[in-house]
Parts: C-alpha cells; sequence; structure tokens
C-alpha cells in the first residue's frame, strides 16, 4: 500500500482543519470518538448513512469513489483531497450532515457536530495516522414534534327557564233575549164567480155538388207496314287446287 503525504502536508491539512472549524458558524457540538476494529463503523444514534467514499490508494493523489448502497446517493463533492484528508461540501445537494466517520487501519475517527453543508477531514485522529481508506457521511434525522391539539371545552348550555303560561279568563255568554213571534193574521179569501158558457150555434153544411165525368175518346192504332227482307246471294267457293308431291 503506498504511503501518500508528508509532514508538510499535514501541518497544511491540520491548518486547514481549523480553519473549516472557524467558519462552520451552525456547528452546535464536535465529539471526535476514536473506535477500534477492522469492521466500518456505523453512523452514531440520532444520524443515519447518507453516503459513503472509498479511497482508491492507487491514484496521486487519492481518489474518493462512491459506494453505491440502498438508501444512499452520491451528494458530496471534494477538494483539496488526498489520502490524509480533504475538504467536502454538500451545499450542491442541500443535505444536512451531523456525523462522519473516517476509517483507516484497523480504527475509525467518528465526528459529530450539528447540521453543516461542509467541513474538512483529516487522518490525525487515527492512531498512527494511517491512509484513509474510506468515509462515511452521517445524515441528520429529524423527528418532528406533534402540536398537541387543546383540548375541546364544550360551551355550557344555558339552563332553559320555561315562561309561565297567563291563566285564561273565560270571557261571559250574554243572555239570550228570545224575539218574539208576531200573530199570524188570516188573508180573506175572495168569493168565486162562475164565469157563464155562451150557447154553442151549429155551422150549416152546404150541399155537395158532383163533377160531371168527361167521354172517353178511343186513339186510333196506325196500320203496321211490313220491312222487305233483302235476298241473299251467295259467296262462291273458289277451286282446290293440289300441289304436287316431289319425288323421292
Amino acid at each position: 500500500m503506498k504511503k501518500c503525504g508528508s509532514r508538510f502536508k499535514n501541518l497544511m491539512m491540520l491548518g486547514g482543519f481549523l480553519l473549516a472549524s472557524l467558519f462552520i458558524g451552525n456547528v452546535v457540538d464536535t465529539n471526535m470518538a476514536f473506535a477500534g476494529g477492522n469492521p466500518n463503523e456505523d453512523c452514531p444514534v440520532g444520524t443515519t448513512l447518507a453516503a459513503k467514499y472509498n479511497v482508491d490508494q492507487n491514484e496521486d493523489p487519492c481518489e474518493y469513489d462512491f459506494e453505491v448502497k440502498a438508501g444512499t446517493s452520491d451528494i458530496v463533492v471534494f477538494t483539496n483531497e488526498g489520502c490524509d484528508g480533504g475538504d467536502w461540501s454538500t451545499v450542491g445537494a442541500g443535505v444536512d450532515i451531523c456525523a462522519i466517520v473516517v476509517k483507516g487501519g484497523p480504527n475509525a475517527d467518528q465526528q459529530t457536530f450539528g447540521q453543516t453543508m461542509s467541513g474538512s477531514f483529516d487522518n490525525s485522529n487515527l492512531p498512527g495516522t494511517p491512509d484513509i481508506s474510506n468515509i462515511q457521511f452521517c445524515e441528520c434525522i429529524v423527528t418532528t414534534t406533534p402540536t398537541p391539539t387543546p383540548p375541546i371545552t364544550p360551551t355550557p348550555t344555558p339552563p332553559i327557564t320555561p315562561t309561565p303560561t297567563p291563566p285564561i279568563t273565560p270571557t261571559p255568554t250574554p243572555p239570550i233575549t228570545p224575539t218574539p213571534t208576531p200573530p199570524i193574521t188570516p188573508t180573506p179569501t175572495p168569493p168565486i164567480t162562475p164565469t157563464p158558457t155562451p150557447p154553442i150555434t151549429p155551422t150549416p153544411t152546404p150541399p155537395i155538388t158532383p163533377t160531371p165525368t168527361p167521354p172517353i175518346t178511343p186513339t186510333p192504332t196506325p196500320p203496321i207496314t211490313p220491312t222487305p227482307t233483302p235476298p241473299i246471294t251467295p259467296t262462291p267457293t273458289p277451286p282446290i287446287t293440289p300441289t304436287p308431291t316431289p319425288p323421292i
């Protein structure tokens, strides 16, 4: 394995790290935890892996290659990178990083801080300052606290006061005074005077005069003249000429 870096380069990286620490204004807390053992260290509690990069130590300077893993994406841009550290940024992806895990040799250096989108890293906290083999970027897990719903205080219903019913005063009925019936005076019937019947005078019947019947004169019958019958002239029959039979 190739050993990269020099004492001058290490000093430059350390100075860059100190400047980056002053630059990050939203750092809430910075903890560097050393983890021993060859396996990769997981992201700390409260974070989740956003991206992992393996260091190609055969390149000069060393290159950081994204490792495809489920739920991660290539969100980090490296500058001034080398086998012993570099600068990083996730501003383009808009992802807040809360921790990084730097692996080198059999050990890992876990660094936690407040939400940020840029920073620096190096191998200065790894025992023996070996070349970095991979680095993990851990995204903050944001938990949303639900807003408690205020209890509903029911509006008290005012009591219903019944309206008193006024007493009913009966209206007195006036006494009925009967109307006196006038006496019936009968109308006198006039006497019936009979109409005298005139005497019947018979009408005389006139005598019947017979109408004379005129004599009947017979009409003479004209004599019948017979129509002569014209003579019948017979039509002559033409003679029959036999047709000769041709010889066979």
